[in-house]
C-alpha cells in the first residue's frame, strides 16, 4: 500500500509561483485548463508511443536523447526505461518533447501531460534530467521528483482558488467528486486525490481493487494507494490494510461498475481510540476509489444497568 506525503511549504511554494504564472499567462478564466494551451506557451511538443507496440517503439527511438545520452548510441536504453520501469509517459528535455503511452486508457492521459509539463518547467528537475539517467537516479531522489511534479500536475489542472470554492459547494461523497471531476474536466482519481490533499479536514482517499473480489486476484495489493489529508496524518499513520479493506467490505455491493454504497466505519487512531468515519465507494471498472470522511471519535459507552448504555 503507497501512502501520500506532503511536500516542504518552501517546495510547495516554487512550483506554485510556477504554475501561477502558467495560469496567467494563459489567462486563466475559471475554465476546464486546455493543455494544448500550456503545451503551445511552454513550446512543448506531444507525441505518443505504445508500450504494447515493440515494433513502434523502436521506430522512434533513434530520434531521442534520454538522460543526455543519444539512444541511438545505446538503443536499448529508452525501450528499457519505458518497458522495463513501465513508464506510462516521459519527457524528453533535449527535443522539449513529452510521450505518452497510447495503450493507456485515455482517462489518464490528460494527468499524464499535466504531470511531464511540470517536469519540464521545474528548473530543478531539467539539470537532474540531463545529467542522471532515470535508472541511476537514487530511489528517494526519485520518490521526490515525482511527488513534486503530481503537486504542480494537480495545481496545474485544479487551480487552486477554483477549485477550492467548487469543493466547497458541495458536501464531500463521491457523487460531488464526480460532479467536480466533469466540472473541471477532470479524471475522478485525480479528482479525488486532489479533494483530500487540499482539505483542511480529516479525509481518507482510497484506490485499489473491489474488495469483494480480492480473491480473484490473490497476487495483487488490496489497496494500491491510501491518501490522507494533511490533518489525518499525524493521527492516521499507522492504518493497515486489512483495517480498510474490512471497512469497505462492510457496505460494498458486489456489482462491477457504478456507486457501490456508502456506511459509517470505524477506525482506530495511532493511539488505538475509535473514529466514526462515513465511507462511499465507486468503481469505473478499473479499480474502485473511495473517499472517507471523518466524523468524530467513537464514544465509549459503559453497561451501568442490564439493558441500559451511557457514553462517557
Amino acid at each position: 500500500m503507497e501512502k501520500n506525503f506532503f511536500l516542504s511549504d518552501g517546495t510547495k511554494s516554487s512550483i506554485d509561483k510556477i504554475v501561477s504564472k502558467i495560469h496567467r499567462d494563459i489567462d486563466y478564466q475559471n475554465s476546464v485548463i486546455d493543455l494544448s494551451e500550456v503545451r503551445e506557451l511552454l513550446r512543448l511538443d506531444l507525441k505518443y508511443y505504445s508500450s504494447e507496440n515493440d515494433s513502434y517503439l523502436s521506430e522512434v527511438i533513434h530520434k531521442f536523447y534520454v538522460g543526455g545520452q543519444r539512444v541511438l548510441e545505446n538503443p536499448a536504453l529508452l525501450k528499457d526505461v519505458v518497458t522495463k520501469m513501465s513508464l506510462k509517459a516521459l519527457f524528453l528535455p533535449d527535443r522539449r518533447r513529452i510521450m505518452l503511452d497510447a495503450s493507456l486508457h485515455k482517462s489518464k492521459h490528460r494527468w499524464n501531460e499535466s504531470h511531464e509539463i511540470i517536469h519540464s518547467v521545474l528548473p530543478w528537475h531539467d539539470s537532474l534530467m540531463y545529467g542522471d539517467h532515470i535508472g541511476t537516479l537514487s530511489k528517494g531522489c526519485n520518490i521526490q521528483l515525482e511527488a513534486e511534479a503530481n503537486y504542480g500536475g494537480g495545481e496545474l489542472l485544479f487551480p487552486r482558488k477554483t477549485f477550492l470554492e467548487v469543493v466547497s459547494s458541495f458536501e464531500l461523497s463521491m457523487t460531488a467528486a464526480r460532479k467536480i471531476s466533469s466540472q473541471m474536466g477532470n479524471s475522478l482519481t485525480s479528482t479525488v486525490w486532489r479533494i483530500v490533499e487540499s482539505c483542511d479536514q480529516v479525509l481518507l482517499g482510497i484506490i485499489g481493487p473491489h474488495p469483494q473480489y480480492l480473491h480473484l486476484a490473490p497476487e495483487k495489493e488490496p489497496i494500491r494507494y491510501l491518501i490522507r489529508s494533511k490533518a489525518a496524518l499525524n493521527t492516521f499513520g499507522t492504518l493497515s490494510s486489512e483495517a480498510l479493506i474490512s471497512a469497505m467490505q462492510s457496505y460494498c455491493a458486489h456489482k462491477t461498475r457504478g456507486p457501490l454504497g456508502d456506511g459509517v466505519c470505524v477506525l482506530a487512531d495511532d493511539l488505538g481510540a475509535d473514529h466514526l468515519f462515513r465511507f462511499d465507494s465507486f468503481s469505473n471498472t478499473h479499480e474502485v476509489l473511495t473517499l472517507a470522511v471523518h466524523l468524530g471519535e467513537r464514544s465509549k459507552s459503559v453497561v451501568v444497568a442490564s439493558d441500559v448504555e451511557v457514553a462517557v
